[in-house]
């Protein structure tokens, strides 16, 4: 098992702090980095076991960059991918799909449920 369980992409100190409480909770490790650029550098250089991704981020969107994620070679490109997005139009659950990802949240979103999917993806390396 790597050294980091969640690696969470996100621009929001405030959304970010619900996030860490909730992997604090459940024993996780946490990174949370603010923009695309800095997911790829931290995933390179300590591959976490899952990555939750705003889709509204400064510099590229997060959908580009699960598109960039998934272009990397397995395992990295083969990462859980869960979108995390205040974006709850018809449609937005399919583009981030369509993407790359595997799930889709829309914020906001009760608790119970991104444990269950942290609970879910995380316990099918065990």
């Amino acid at each position: 098992m790597s050294a980091l369980d969640v690696l969470y992409v996100e621009d929001s100190p405030s959304n970010a702090l619900v996030i860490q409480r909730v992997c604090e909770h459940m024993g996780l490790s946490l990174r949370v980095v603010g923009n695309a650029s800095d997911a790829i550098a931290s995933l390179l250089e300590t591959p976490p076991r899952l990555i939750l991704m705003d889709i509204s981020l400064p510099d590229v969107d997060g959908l580009a960059a699960t598109r960039l994620v998934r272009s990397l070679p397995p395992p990295l490109g083969s990462l859980p991918i869960i979108a995390i997005t205040a974006s709850a139009m018809a449609g937005d659950r399919e583009r981030c799909l369509a993407a790359g990802c595997d799930e889709y949240l829309a914020k906001p979103f009760p608790v119970r449920a991104l444990v269950d999917i942290l609970r879910a993806y995380l316990q099918q390396e065990n």
